[in-house]
């Protein structure tokens, strides 16, 4: 299993993104592997507001949404599981809001995470060795 962060997401769908290549390989070796990826929720709203801030095109950002969504994905949508799950990490790794929930998940799952967010790897690297 695995669970992957926005950043990737944005990189896969980005040609110009400086990690688009190694997000490519990414979804191709979880492809290969047919690992399942599991996500909170908020993976949809982060991927088209970042995709529309760098690009300035709605639909471009509405495409990859929708291209995410006719994905076999593991969506987490439960909050009242997640959130004090989260909420607990974010406190003792200081990562954001947002990071804690991929986080949360990972931990749910015992997923690797997928990041190109250096704090976010620091926190799972600490996070995993818990499970």
């Amino acid at each position: 299993m695995a669970v992957v962060d926005a950043s990737v997401w944005v990189a896969r769908f980005s040609k110009s993104d400086k990690f688009h290549e190694q997000a490519k390989n990414i979804f191709e070796s979880l492809d290969l592997n047919e690992d399942v990826i599991s996500l909170p929720v908020i993976v949809f709203t982060e991927v088209a507001g970042a995709i529309k801030r760098t690009t300035d095109d709605n639909g471009i950002a509405s495409a990859a949404v929708y291209e995410m969504k006719e994905m076999e994905l593991e969506v987490m949508a439960n909050f009242d599981k997640l959130e004090p799950i989260a909420t607990d990490i974010a406190i003792k790794y200081s990562v954001r809001g947002a990071d804690a929930y991929y986080l949360a998940v990972a931990k749910l799952t015992r997923s690797k995470l997928y990041t190109f967010d250096r704090q976010q790897e620091e926190a799972f690297e600490a996070l995993s060795k818990t499970w």
